[in-house]
């Protein structure tokens, strides 16, 4: 539907360089450094693998709608459960999807440690802490430079909140429980989060 931009965004020949919700670049390599030992599907007794496996385009899974179909949240999900799946089973086609999948995001990880979403793209706190999540714990080479990018946003919002310039109290509200569980903010700095939220809230409890 959006040409070669929609194919882009997960083939490893393509290395996003600019994304600003507006406009893209990329970085065309035509002897890339990555591609997956094995392109087929996996092919096993499960519902939910089955089920996967339908959005798996060869080099990442992706839902075939309108939607950015690099889909990096969804791949890290994709990762954690293949990672459950092989600790369960010691099934090596879940560990080499894994483990690709892990080499698949640090590629296309942006250069300032940043993840996209959208069409076009824009990158942000939000998605990438979301990526991060699940894989947190997981030999994911590329996750210190997340976690400074992470950091570095952390540090602006801290301040809007402090000066009174934040605006946007569902992105806020968002990254609470991701900063929380991955241990990016402390508790006074959780306790200003929270209080923005609610000061945001109207009188008949909506927000916006």
């Amino acid at each position: 539907r959006h040409g070669i931009s929609e194919y882009a965004t997960y083939d490893t020949h393509f290395k996003l360089l600019f994304a600003n919700g507006n406009s893209e670049i990329y970085k065309y390599i035509p002897n890339a450094t990555l591609e997956p030992k094995n392109k087929d599907k996996i092919i096993y007794n499960d519902s939910l693998v089955n089920y996967l496996e339908n959005f798996w385009t060869g080099y990442n899974y992706a839902d075939f709608d309108e939607g950015y179909k690099a889909d990096f949240v969804l791949n890290a999900k994709i990762c954690k459960i293949y990672d459950m799946y092989y600790k369960k089973t010691n099934d090596s086609r879940f560990k080499e999807r894994r483990d690709y999948l892990l080499k698949w995001l640090a590629y296309k990880e942006m250069n300032d440690g940043a993840y996209v979403e959208g069409i076009p793209p824009d990158k942000g706190i939000l998605t990438t802490v979301r990526v991060i999540e699940p894989i947190i714990n997981m030999n994911f080479e590329n996750k210190n430079k997340a976690l400074s990018y992470i950091k570095k946003e952390v540090s602006g919002i801290d301040y809007n909140i402090t000066t009174n310039k934040e605006k946007d109290v569902v992105k806020v509200a968002s990254l609470i429980p991701y900063l929380y569980e991955l241990n990016l903010i402390n508790d006074s700095q959780l306790n200003d989060y929270i209080n923005y939220v609610l000061e945001k809230q109207r009188q008949d409890g909506k927000w916006g």
